[in-house]
């Protein structure tokens, strides 16, 4: 991320500037550098993608070109004006150049004929896959906030590291009980998809009876 200029949006619609810090090593290249090149691989559809793309800031210039009038509108953005205001929510456009705090307030109604959002009531459907016998947990994935999605970047990084060094699974107490598994215990995880080995067992009690949960950064 070091070796990298350009912008990122959040979910909650803040777009952020980072500078590039430091030149990449070796043979590693910035992300779009790593596009262009492999663009070249695109035939004669290069030159109609790619041909005015050369920066960062010309990506930047693209994406605010194709979302103007669109709901997340980035037209009225610029580098200067997203480090003044410390990030940029959109829609930002004419109406509200410095962006948008809150979607759908008075200031912005829906789109709709009355301005209100339009709420759809369906049926519940239940999950095509179940707990059942030989399988009576579900495994939810989630994320842990010591680490950033697969550790590629925060997994190097030491005092993070020491916080949250493996993955680790979370059961409520009656079905650790029934399972014969105590906090700490070295277990394994399986399913009609595969099996991981020597997880880290913990018990909480705010962790429902039939499910469990795993950090997938983990």
């Amino acid at each position: 991320m070091a070796e990298k200029e350009g912008c990122y949006t959040n979910s909650e619609r803040r777009c952020n500037y980072a500078k590039k810090a430091v030149e990449p090593l070796g043979d590693s290249k910035a992300d779009l550098d790593i596009v262009l090149e492999f663009s070249k691989y695109f035939g004669d559809k290069h030159a109609l993608l790619f041909k005015n793309l050369k920066t960062p800031r010309d990506v930047f210039n693209e994406v605010k070109r194709v979302s103007e009038g669109r709901l997340c509108d980035y037209s009225q953005m610029t580098y200067e004006k997203i480090e003044n205001l410390g990030g940029i929510q959109w829609p930002c456009n004419s109406d509200a150049p410095e962006g948008t705090k809150r979607l759908y307030s008075p200031d912005m109604p829906c789109k709709t004929s009355n301005g209100k959002a339009n709420l759809l009531a369906v049926d519940w459907i239940p999950l095509s896959e179940m707990a059942c016998k030989g399988l009576p947990i579900i495994l939810n994935t989630g994320r842990t906030v010591e680490q950033f999605h697969t550790r590629t970047k925060t997994g190097t990084v030491g005092i993070l590291d020491a916080l949250a060094p493996e993955a680790w699974i979370d059961m409520s107490p009656k079905d650790a009980t029934k399972l014969q598994v105590k906090s700490g215990d070295r277990i394994a995880l399986s399913g009609t998809r595969g099996r991981v080995e020597d997880v880290d067992s913990q018990t909480l009690r705010d962790c429902k009876r039939r499910q469990c949960i795993c950090a997938f950064s983990l």
